[in-house]
Formats: structure tokens, sequence, C-alpha cells
């Protein structure tokens, strides 16, 4: 009995040494799960910090960024080809106020005849180049001419970051800061529409021809490479006046500068070059005579809803604007928010 009650408290002793160590283990095991939450949470602590710390930092880098880009300065060229009278002209040029951002080069039609030397408004303007050059009618190769004669001059006097064509019969609607940081914001991009117009047979080979708007706005990278390539305008021109190329509709200054870039700069990849399909100018067509004209707008022809989506959208100009019609004056104050 003894040895019976000795192994059984034996037994006993050994059960409550091994629950004594099981609390123990029980106990440094919940001891290290405390350590091992404690520290756990210091480290999410730490975490979370250099994350806020990460985030901070990048938002400044972001607003150095955005104070960079407001503060960059950039050179414009406002490549005018005026052919609609004085009225229009003034009218035009007073828009830019002689800000010292834009620079303006002006090609007046030939078969205009405008008073340069007693016109105010021109000599007060920030004007680098004037001149009767062509009689650029339309539909005929001269107005290229005059586009690349603006383009070139440009060019040659100061380094601009973006070439802009305007008609006198343009109107801004948007406020000059919001089209200068327009263009700031998207630096390197070219704005230009264009699309597929047909195939033509040039030397007994396919010619596929691009067509497009010729008021545009176009990068200095793009620019530079227009000018380098212009023996093309020389060899499309010369096929227009052969009559080796047959245009269906359309005229000269609507397809050869589009499809040099397109198809011989870009190799038909626009992407290559940032140029975008599409040229910022709000235009409403019309029919006449088989092809598309652009349509006088005034306030009658918009709805409310109309003006609001215009004014919205990221079309910088409007075409046409008739400058004697107090009608069309009124539809661009309202675009503007006037």
């Amino acid at each position: 009995m003894d040895k019976k009650n000795n192994h059984i408290e034996l037994d006993k002793y050994e059960s409550a040494s091994l629950i004594f160590q099981m609390k123990k283990a029980s106990s440094n095991s919940k001891k290290s799960n405390k350590l091992n939450l404690h520290i756990s949470l210091i480290l999410f602590k730490i975490l979370v910090l250099l994350n806020n710390c990460f985030l901070l930092c990048n938002k400044g880098n972001n607003s150095n960024n955005k104070n960079n880009n407001s503060n960059k300065s950039m050179k414009h060229a406002i490549l005018l080809l005026s052919s609609y009278g004085i009225s229009y002209m003034n009218n035009f040029l007073s828009q830019f106020n002689n800000d010292k951002r834009f620079d303006i080069y002006i090609h007046i039609d030939g078969k205009t005849k405008i008073d340069i030397e007693n016109n105010k408004t021109i000599t007060r303007a920030k004007i680098r180049y004037i001149k009767h050059l062509f009689k650029a009618k339309r539909f005929s190769i001269k107005m290229v001419d005059a586009m690349f004669e603006l383009l070139s001059i440009a060019n040659k006097t100061d380094n601009y970051d973006f070439f802009h064509y305007f008609s006198d019969s343009c109107y801004l609607i948007k406020t000059l800061d919001e089209f200068y940081q327009f263009f700031i914001d998207n630096n390197n991009k070219s704005y230009m529409s264009y699309h597929l117009e047909k195939y033509f047979l040039y030397k007994g080979k396919p010619f596929i021809l691009y067509k497009g708007s010729q008021w545009m706005s176009l990068h200095s990278n793009i620019v530079y490479k227009l000018l380098d390539n212009i023996n093309l305008f020389h060899k499309y021109k010369a096929a227009l006046q052969k009559k080796i190329i047959k245009l269906v509709y359309g005229a000269p200054d609507e397809f050869i500068i589009q499809h040099i870039i397109v198809n011989d700069i870009c190799k038909r990849k626009p992407q290559k070059y940032n140029v975008i399909n599409k040229n910022l100018r709000f235009t409403r067509w019309r029919n006449c005579r088989r092809i598309h004209c652009p349509n006088y707008l005034d306030i009658n022809n918009f709805s409310e809803r109309e003006i609001k989506n215009i004014h919205k959208s990221n079309n910088l100009i409007m075409r046409k604007i008739n400058y004697e019609n107090y009608k069309s004056i009124d539809l661009v104050n309202r675009l503007k928010g006037e």
C-alpha cells in the first residue's frame, strides 16, 4: 500500500509539476505573445509613419512640379493668315493685348488692301513679321506657300515652343492665361486634326493621302522636322501642278502639311511625336457644293446647353466669327463667362 500510495503521491507530484510547468510555459507564451504583439504594433506604427513621410515628400514633389510648370516660361508664335480686311485683323490682334508671351507673324493676303504704316493697332502690337506675299485664294497652292513662309520665318527669328495657325476670323474662347497654361500642361504635344482621305496612284505606286484642317497648333519638335523635310512639300506641290495627284474634294492647305506630318515624319504612327488628332478649334460645319464649309457663328446659333458644353470642353478657339456682327461677339463673351 505504501508503495502504491507513494506511487500515487508521486503521480500527483509529477502532475502538479507538469501543470506548474505548463502554466509557466503558458505564462511565458502569453508574455512572448504580448511582446510580439507589442513589437508588431511598434513596427506597424513605424511603417505608418514612414508611409506618411513618403506621401508628404511625394506631395511636396508634385507641388514643386506644379510650381515648376506654373513658373515655366514658354514662347508662342502666332501665325496669322489675314484675308478679311482691317476690322477683322484689328479685332484679332486686340485679343493678345501686346502680351509678351506671344509673338505675332502676319501674312496679309495679296488681294487685301490694308494700310499697314498708318494702322495704330498693328504698330502697337508685338509683330515680328508682316507682309503682303501671296494672293492666297482657297483651293490654291499659294495658301500653303504662305503657311510655310510664316513657319519658316518665325522659326528663324526666335526659339518658340509652339506655333499656332490662325485665321483672322478665329476668336479665343479661353483667356490668354488659360490658353498659355493649357500648353504648359500639354508640352511636347501637337494638336492637328487629320484623317485618311483616299488612295492615289503616284508614279505608278499606291499613295495614301491624309487630310485635315489647316488650323493647328504644332510643337517645335514637329516644326523642326517639317522644315527639314521641305523637299517633300516641293515634291507634292510638283505632283499637284502636274496633276499626278487628283484631289477629290478639298484644298492643298488641307492635306500637304497634314500628309507630310502623319505619313512621312511620323511614318503613320502619330503617337511617335505626340500628334493629337484634335485641333482645339470649335467649328460648326455646313454643306456647300458637296464639301463641308465652316459656318459663321453667333448667339442665335446656339442653345444654352451647347454654350455650357463648349465652355467646359478643351477647345480653345472658335471659328468662324464675324467681328462686325455684335451677336457673334455676344457668343464669344458668353463662352468666356463674361
